[in-house]
């Protein structure tokens, strides 16, 4: 029977400097544009070169702003209209897993606005305020067409007239999905699924696939959005992924059939002195646990060493989670 071990990233809990993982992301946007059309722009990171914004939404000023996440530039004003940016060329959403996070804001109420993973010609997915809502949300179209599967509004119980960040990993598989959606989560480590405000497989429900090889921003009326990030890892998107933090764990993420003996390691980041080690089978009790609260997660404290020996054997058929939180020199 296999091993898991499942790497929840890091956090940084003593001096900490929140930095951007750009060259990590798989596309991204701050929207740094002049004032005006955003037709014709082609900054941010990922995207093909040359290939540029089309459409009718306007950039505007100044840009969002969100606590311990690193923005540039202005931001979207969204007009009645709507505007398409192709994916990189290679990009494949089918079988894997995807995580897209934006800021978004109310400056009206129109019945919709939102930014979509888009295939041509067919919606995938819809996040924003969809369809008469009061509310953040996403709306699910099935755009693949998986029998069975549900459609229709999941919405939050934050009022759009909150600016939000709002977060979705989208897992693709061969022949259905999985959706989850959190608004603000903590940047420091990856949220669970229960602390979200829409989970298909929590919800009991069957979800199509998100494949998708263009991003819209649309609305009937005026919305703000900025800081577009789509990446393979939730440290992509929240900014937990420069180079201020430990990474290249090993074994990799999601590593099966790991030795029943295994040694943990990985990189420190760049400012870090000390390192705090949680490893454990719950990966509740490992994403949450702090050193005021360990949890029993806590197994080391204050390290110097880039590696951890788990005690003992790892147990046959079992999942395990581990995280490092790094202290920085001052």
């Amino acid at each position: 029977m296999s091993r898991v071990l499942k790497w929840l990233c890091c956090g940084v809990v003593m001096l900490g400097l929140v930095g951007s993982a750009l060259a990590d992301l798989i596309v991204y946007d701050g929207f740094d544009y002049p004032e005006g059309t955003i037709a014709g722009n082609a900054g941010g990171a990922g995207w093909d070169a040359g290939v540029a914004w089309d459409g009718g939404q306007n950039i505007v000023a100044p840009g969002l702003a969100w606590p311990d996440l690193e923005v540039a530039g202005n931001k979207v004003g969204t007009a009645s209209t709507v505007s398409y940016r192709l994916m990189p060329s290679g990009f494949d959403a089918s079988n894997r897993t995807i995580w897209i996070s934006f800021l978004c804001a109310s400056s009206a109420t129109p019945s919709w606005a939102g930014i979509s993973p888009f295939n041509d010609g067919s919606e995938a997915i819809f996040l924003g305020k969809p369809d008469g809502s009061a509310t953040w949300g996403i709306a699910l179209y099935n755009a693949a067409g998986d029998a069975g599967a549900v459609t229709g509004s999941k919405l939050s119980e934050m009022p759009t007239s909150e600016q939000a960040l709002l977060v979705v990993r989208i897992v693709n598989g061969t022949s259905s999905g999985r959706i989850t959606a959190w608004l603000n989560p903590d940047l420091g480590r990856e949220p669970a699924a229960d602390t979200a405000f829409y989970d298909s497989e929590l919800a009991g429900e069957v979800v199509g696939r998100v494949l998708f090889d263009r991003i819209r921003i649309g609305s009937n009326g005026e919305f703000f959005y900025d800081e577009l990030r789509l990446g393979d890892t939730y440290a992509d998107v929240s900014g937990m992924g420069g180079p201020e933090f430990a990474a290249n764990p090993a074994p990799e993420e999601e590593a099966t059939d790991v030795p029943r003996d295994v040694v943990l390691g990985w990189t420190a980041g760049e400012f870090a002195a000390t390192h705090d080690v949680y490893f454990g089978a719950a990966f509740d009790d490992v994403n949450d646990a702090g050193r005021s609260n360990p949890m029993g997660a806590l197994v080391s404290q204050g390290q110097t060493e880039t590696s951890y020996d788990p005690a003992g054997l790892l147990d046959f058929g079992t999942t395990y989670y581990w995280r490092v939180d790094e202290v920085n020199a001052a």
